[in-house]
């Protein structure tokens, strides 16, 4: 791949190459030199798009998903699909992969997510289908996986003896594993077993440590076996909190072997991130006793889909501004209350809250309230 610099016309045998050149003859920083030199814009908005990496940037054609959802809303159908089938083939063209990545790849690479797919082609596998592809995964999930469970708390749960800071299960036993760091025995057995990583262990296992994990899971591969890697963080922590330390990880190094070990290890292998310690305690007995029944499920996808239909949100608001993209966010929960803090109507509204519009507020409450489950007003007086 010969690439050539719009500045100089030299030519270079690489993006590497060529983003040295910049730095050290033209003393520019490639985010600035693309954004200036190729001004490729959002489709939606006409912002100019900002540069993380050669490959993405000619390849993505919205800031976010938002935009890109907005967009498929009002674009021709037939262009939709078009689009949104490209960007997923040269994905697993660029990368020679077997399969349709997963969910965890598509949100870590920023590719269009499952559920538009789904909208524009009645299913992923479909999507995938007319490409030529398979997804890597192709079950749904279980009916009762989200249900709770009584029995499990009985459920004896064996425990590495080298696992360190174990979980804390109302019945288990501490025993050497040949991998993993929880399983079960008896009639629950089929081969699935649980490795449970901390935030900070996770990052170090898929870089520092990556070629003795991939050792591990040949040995759970030899035997036949499944192994859940279990992370107790959400990927959205683990990209925020690695802002904040002083030796950050290489995250695009990481999630390039969270991808190799998807694929290579297809059927032997699948990252959960849980979300926490207490999560955690809740999902590995389901991954262990349903084992093989979720071997070929996306995990990941049902799971952050679920996480929103479980959560309440209230607000108090003074009412004076329309969060449209709040709104926009407030389908994916169970239940949005809003109360918004008025202290009065009309002049004496004005009076007191000086420079507020009495019939702005009463035009932006409106709107609010065909969103939101529950609205309510708190009225107070004043003496």
């Amino acid at each position: 791949m010969n690439v050539k610099c719009k500045i100089c016309g030299k030519s270079f045998k690489n993006n590497k190459g060529l983003h040295m050149h910049l730095s050290k003859i033209h003393n520019i920083y490639p985010n600035e030199y693309y954004v200036r030199m190729y001004e490729r814009k959002d489709r939606l908005t006409g912002e100019l798009l900002p540069f993380h990496d050669a490959d993405s940037y000619f390849n993505v054609d919205f800031i976010n998903n938002e935009n890109l959802e907005k967009w498929s809303n009002t674009a021709p159908k037939k262009e939709v699909k078009s689009y949104i089938l490209s960007r997923l083939n040269h994905r697993i063209e660029s990368k020679k992969l077997k399969y349709a990545p997963n969910h965890i790849e598509i949100k870590t690479y920023e590719l269009p997510p499952i559920d538009i797919y789904k909208k524009f082609f009645g299913s992923y596998s479909k999507a995938c289908t007319e490409l030529g592809y398979e997804p890597l995964y192709k079950k749904g999930i279980s009916e009762d996986f989200f249900k709770e469970d009584p029995g499990l708390e009985d459920l004896r749960i064996l425990i590495d003896t080298r696992e360190q800071m174990p979980l804390e299960f109302k019945n288990s036993t501490s025993m050497k594993l040949d991998f993993g760091d929880y399983a079960v025995s008896g009639e629950h057995y089929d081969y699935t077993y649980v490795d449970r990583k901390s935030e900070s262990d996770f990052k170090s296992t898929m870089t520092s440590g990556f070629d003795r994990f991939k050792r591990e899971m040949d040995r759970a591969k030899s035997f036949d076996s499944y192994l859940f890697i279990v992370i107790e963080s959400t990927m959205q922590d683990v990209i925020e909190n690695n802002k904040k330390k002083s030796y950050a990880a290489n995250l695009a190094y990481l999630w390039h072997n969270v991808r190799v070990m998807t694929h290579e290890y297809k059927g032997n292998c699948q990252f959960v991130f849980s979300g926490g310690r207490r999560q955690s305690e809740k999902i590995i007995p389901k991954l262990l006793t349903q084992g093989k029944k979720n071997w070929d499920t996306d995990l990941q996808y049902f799971i952050d889909k679920q996480k929103s239909k479980l959560i309440s949100i209230h607000y108090n608001t003074n009412g004076t501004q329309y969060a449209t993209k709040l709104i926009q966010l407030w389908k994916h929960f169970k239940e949005v209350e809003l109360s918004f803090s008025i202290d009065n109507s009309g002049d004496k509204f004005e009076y007191e809250r000086y420079g507020e519009i009495w019939k702005t507020v009463t035009e932006t409450i409106t709107p609010f309230c065909r969103y939101a489950c529950v609205a309510q007003p708190l009225a107070q007086r004043y003496k």
